[in-house]
């Protein structure tokens, strides 16, 4: 399956007062299981996106969660200002890359996931693609090892 990557890419959160725009081809796309991921979408995991954080052109209030997630496994997490909506991470061990939100981007069809990442915290109810890789902790693109 071949897919169309518009560059660049539009996005931002709900309300509007965060805008970004992704210059870049996406590094890497995966589902995210780890628990800040879950604690924050709301969900079993998160769709992300991958992008030199050089080549993402943000605009609007960014914001650390009030409450640290427990056990969060990428480094820094920031939030729209105004209504809390999980925009952008960033892992200590890749400064120079982040992970966007896939639900924040305004066109997000062109997503296709290459692995699901931190599956050690999958919840147990959730059936995994079987047709991408599992990524037991940290994929090595974010400073880990494939387990």
């Amino acid at each position: 399956m071949q897919l169309s990557i518009p560059v660049p890419f539009d996005g931002g959160c709900p309300c509007g007062a965060v805008r970004f725009r992704g210059e870049a081809v996406p590094v890497a796309m995966y589902n995210c299981h780890c628990p800040g991921c879950q604690k924050l979408s709301g969900a079993p995991f998160a769709p992300l996106v991958v992008l030199p954080l050089a080549r993402v052109r943000m605009t609007g209030d960014l914001k650390r969660p009030a409450q640290a997630v427990r056990d969060d496994k990428h480094g820094e997490r920031f939030c729209c200002a105004r209504c809390g909506f999980p925009v952008l991470a960033r892992s200590d061990a890749q400064a120079e890359v982040c992970m966007l939100n896939v639900m924040s981007v305004d066109d997000p069809s062109w997503f296709h996931p290459v692995a699901d990442i931190w599956t050690a915290y999958a919840q147990p109810w959730v059936r995994l693609d079987r047709h991408i890789p599992k990524v037991h902790k940290s994929p090595p693109v974010l400073g880990g090892e494939v387990v």
